[in-house]
């Protein structure tokens, strides 16, 4: 019986194709994942929009969504939390109790969403006016502005990258992108 001679170099040869095969579908199990992850981001923002335009129409009021960082006030930029509230005196800003200015509003925030983390990028459009700012009146339509285009990229992947659409009558859409966000 004749012995098959293995050297160090078939040893190095075998080692390196392994390593190959495994990184491959390893890879190809992070793109899947990070697809995945991007798709619920999509679902997650839809259902924050729509959880806002349901609330105005059952409370029969003005509901505003804003961008926030200390989750208390409103903000001018889109980074890294949503702030939701009923707008009671309809002024589209967040009043808390300022006693020296004897202002006490009974608007309380409803919900915070986080945004951004490591895999993913949000970019807000407004439209022209690019206010900081989204609302939804009595009757679940957008106040302000007339439409909202949501990017939500893929820090990693071009071809992941989704829009959620809000429109004027705030209905939401989802549109799969591969433009860069």
């Amino acid at each position: 019986m004749d012995k098959i001679k293995v050297t160090l170099v078939d040893y190095a040869a075998l080692t390196l194709l392994i390593i190959l095969v495994i990184r491959h579908f390893w890879i190809a199990g992070s793109e899947a994942q990070t697809k995945k992850f991007i798709q619920q981001q999509a679902l997650d923002i839809e259902s924050f929009l729509m959880s806002a335009k349901q609330l105005a129409i059952h409370e029969d009021s003005r509901v505003v969504i804003c961008p926030t960082v200390d989750n208390q006030s409103c903000h001018d930029n889109f980074t890294s939390h949503l702030l939701t509230f009923i707008d009671t005196n309809k002024n589209f800003k967040f009043d808390t109790q300022d006693l020296s200015k004897k202002l006490i509003s009974n608007e309380k925030i409803i919900e915070y969403f986080l945004l951004e983390d490591e895999e993913t990028q949000f970019t807000f459009d407004l439209g022209k006016k690019n206010s900081a700012i989204i609302a939804f009146d009595k009757d679940g339509y957008l106040i302000k502005p007339q439409q909202v285009m949501i990017s939500i990229c893929s820090r990693n992947r071009v071809d992941y990258h989704t829009k959620v659409l809000l429109t004027k009558a705030g209905l939401i859409q989802k549109i799969q992108s591969s433009e860069h966000c």
